[in-house]
């Protein structure tokens, strides 16, 4: 048997190194590409002020330009007041059309990390709550930001409940500092930074704060029901559902 000098050997393994260094750049590369094809339609845009002088932070994600801050005014864009109710937990199934605003549990100290809850009456409300400027979304501006940052989601924008594989873990802002444990999913690459600030029942329930987001649409489901986005702690994806009118859900507006 003849013997392989050492050389070669020192060879064969410097060469076999060189070759596995080689196959886990392209797989590191193959990553960051894989990032990067989210990130592209990503740019920060500044920041757009509302009639109480709450500063947003905003982003430019594909040819929508959004809030990446929940809406926390207290009065529509003319000035009038947006009212709220005490105590917050009263009943308002029975009310007709009513327009209210809630910080979380009625606890003002809510309100700069997560935003106001409003009842749809008063995203339908023509003195408009959002910014001069902005709006509130519709259902078909929710499926083309969720076909950005996930390509075919939901191309038809016509699937309910759950959808896409990780769109909401792009969408939602990363760690445990403020969602509950797992945040399946969360890095926040689209920087939509999605905040679990919970929902208010018209019931008079506050519920889910640090483990859901909800988001009203401007899209009507039926005559009591509106379409919405629903994000979970436990889940990557985005549910499409629909909510009563007399709920109270976050609002994020987007650039007229």
């Amino acid at each position: 048997m003849k013997r392989v000098p050492l050389i070669c050997v020192l060879l064969i393994i410097s060469n076999f190194i060189i070759s596995q260094n080689e196959v886990n750049n392209k797989k590191i590369d193959s990553t960051k590409i894989k990032s990067r094809s989210v990130s592209a339609n990503t740019t920060s845009s500044g920041t757009v002020t509302d009639i109480d002088g709450n500063v947003y932070l905003t982003i430019t994600i594909g040819r929508q330009t959004w809030m990446k801050e929940n809406l926390r005014v207290t009065r529509y864009a003319n000035g009038d007041s947006i009212g709220t109710l005490s105590p917050d937990t009263l009943n308002i199934v029975e009310l007709k059309s009513p327009k209210y605003q809630w910080a979380y549990n009625g606890d003002e100290k809510n309100a700069p990390t997560y935003g106001r809850l409003y009842t749809w009456w008063v995203v339908s409300d023509s003195r408009n709550v959002c910014p001069t400027g902005w709006r509130i979304p519709s259902d078909e501006e929710f499926c083309i930001l969720e076909n950005t940052i996930e390509p075919n989601t939901d191309n038809d924008c016509n699937l309910i409940e759950h959808r896409g594989k990780n769109q909401g873990g792009f969408l939602k802002e990363a760690g445990l500092l403020y969602w509950k444990s797992p945040n399946l999913g969360a890095d926040n690459r689209s920087a939509f930074s999605v905040m679990p600030a919970g929902i208010r029942y018209a019931t008079g329930l506050f519920h889910c704060l640090g483990s859901h987001a909800y988001f009203w649409t401007t899209t009507e489901y039926d005559a009591k029901n509106v379409m919405t986005r629903r994000i979970y702690y436990d889940s990557k994806d985005v549910s499409r559902s629909w909510y009563f009118k007399e709920d109270s859900l976050s609002i994020r507006c987007i650039k007229n």
